[in-house]
C-alpha cells in the first residue's frame, strides 16, 4: 500500500528539496503553511506528517495537535532550525514521533520516516492478527451456542425421530404377523406398506441431515437469497413439539413472497435463539406475568423499503430492568447456572450485523417482549 505523507513548511526551498528527496518513494502532499496543512488534514488521512515548527499563524505544534485529533494513528515528525529543548519536550508530550533539526541530513530524514512507517505497519499487523483472533473466537462461540440450542431442543428432537421410527415399527410388525400366520400378502398392499416405510425413513433422514447441518459449524459462510417463510418454518420444526408440550401457541404471519439476503443456517440459529428465549420467559409462568391463556409466540414479517423486518413477540414475563442495558453483551443471562450461556443474543446480533441487518429489543414488560430483526431485502433482478 502506498504510504501518504503530508509535508508542511513555509519555506519554498524546503518543500522543493523534500519533494525531490521523497517524491519517488511516497505519495506526497505539500502544504506551504499551517493553514494549508489543516485543510489537507480535513480532506484526507495521512500516515506521516512532516512539519516545520516555527511558521507564521498556525505553527507546527498546532498542526501536530490537529493531526492527532483527526487521525490518532498518524505519526508526526517535527522539523526546526532552532534547538529549543522546551519545544521538543512539549512536542513529545503531544505524542510527536520524532524531531529533526535543519539543515536536514538525508540519512536521518529517511531513518525517521522509515521508523515511523515501521511503527504503523506493526500496529496494522497487530490489528489484523487481533481481527483474525476475534473472528475465530466468534466462530467458536457460534458453534458452542448452536450446540447449546440443540441441547435445549433435545426433547423435541427425540419426538421428531420417534414418530417415523414408530411408524416403521407398526408397518414391519404388521408384515411380520402376516408372515407368522402364513396369511397371503396382497402385492398391492405390500407395495403400499413398503412405500410408507420408505417415506418414514426419508423423513428421519431429512431430519437428521437438518440437525447435522445446523450443528456441524461447517456450513457455507456466504449469504444467498433465502425465502423467509420456508427458512423460519424449517428452523421451528425442531421446536414445535416442545412448544406444544408447554402449551405455547406458535403463530407465523410471514408473507410467502418475502425473500432476504443472508446465510440460511445462521438465520435459523437467530430464529431458534429468539424463540427459545421467548419460551423460557413463559416457563414457568411468573407471578404478575402472562396468564396461561395468553402463552403465545408470534413471528410477524413485512417489507420496509429495501429491508425485511420481522418481529418476534411473546407474552412472557419480560426482560428484567437491570439487564436491559447489557442484554446484547456476551455472557449476560437471566437464566439459572447451567441453563444458558449468555451468548445467544450477542451472537444473534453479530450474525445479523454481518449480513447487513440488525437486532434490537423493541419493547418489553410484564405482558411480553418484542425483538425486531432487520435484514436486506433480496429483490429479483430483471432477466
Amino acid at each position: 500500500m502506498e504510504r501518504k505523507i503530508l509535508v508542511v513548511d513555509d519555506e519554498k526551498d524546503i518543500l522543493v528539496y523534500l519533494r525531490e528527496e521523497l517524491g519517488n518513494q511516497y505519495h506526497l502532499t505539500l502544504a506551504d503553511g499551517g493553514g494549508s496543512a489543516l485543510a489537507a488534514l480535513g480532506r484526507e488521512t495521512f500516515h506521516v506528517v512532516l512539519t516545520d515548527i516555527r511558521m507564521p499563524g498556525i505553527d507546527g505544534l498546532q498542526v501536530l495537535r490537529a493531526a492527532k485529533q483527526m487521525a490518532p494513528e498518524c505519526e508526526v515528525i517535527l522539523m526546526s532550525g532552532y534547538a529549543d529543548i522546551h519545544v521538543v519536550i512539549e512536542a513529545m508530550n503531544e505524542h510527536a514521533f520524532g524531531f529533526l533539526t535543519k539543515p536536514l541530513l538525508r540519512e536521518i530524514l529517511h531513518t525517521r520516516i522509515n521508523d515511523a512507517l515501521a511503527v504503523i505497519r506493526g500496529r496494522e499487523d497487530r490489528r489484523q492478527v487481533l481481527q483474525e483472533l476475534q473472528e475465530n473466537l466468534l466462530e467458536q462461540t457460534q458453534f458452542a451456542q448452536r450446540l447449546s440450542a440443540l441441547a435445549a431442543m433435545s426433547g423435541g428432537i427425540g419426538h421428531e425421530l420417534n414418530q417415523p421410527l414408530s411408524g416403521i415399527r407398526v408397518y414391519t410388525a404388521t408384515l411380520s404377523r402376516m408372515l407368522e400366520k402364513k396369511k397371503p400378502v396382497d402385492e398391492t398392499y405390500l407395495r403400499d406398506t413398503l412405500e410408507k416405510i420408505n417415506q418414514q425413513v426419508d423423513r428421519a433422514i431429512t431430519f437428521i441431515e437438518h440437525i447435522r447441518e445446523f450443528s456441524s459449524g461447517k456450513q457455507s459462510q456466504e449469504e444467498e437469497p433465502v425465502d423467509l417463510l420456508p427458512a423460519v418454518s424449517r428452523a421451528l420444526e425442531l421446536f414445535t413439539m416442545q412448544l406444544q408440550g408447554d402449551q405455547i401457541a406458535l403463530e407465523l404471519e410471514i408473507p410467502p413472497d418475502l425473500r432476504v439476503f443472508c446465510n440460511r443456517h445462521r438465520l435459523e440459529q437467530v430464529v431458534l435463539n429468539l424463540v427459545a428465549n421467548a419460551r423460557d420467559s413463559m416457563r414457568p409462568v411468573s407471578p404478575g406475568g402472562a396468564s396461561p391463556g395468553l402463552r403465545r409466540i408470534r413471528l410477524r414479517a413485512w417489507r420496509e423499503n429495501v429491508q425485511v423486518w420481522m418481529d418476534v413477540e411473546d407474552t412472557g414475563s419480560g426482560v428484567p430492568e437491570e439487564m436491559r442495558g447489557t442484554l446484547f453483551d456476551p455472557f449476560v443471562t437471566g437464566k439459572k447456572l447451567g441453563q444458558g450461556t449468555g451468548l445467544g443474543l450477542f451472537i444473534s446480533r453479530k450474525i445479523l450485523q454481518n449480513a447487513g441487518g440488525s437486532l434490537e429489543l423493541l419493547a418489553t414488560g410484564p405482558q411480553g417482549t418484542v425483538f425486531r430483526i432487520k435484514l436486506p431485502l433480496n429483490v429479483p433482478q430483471p432477466s
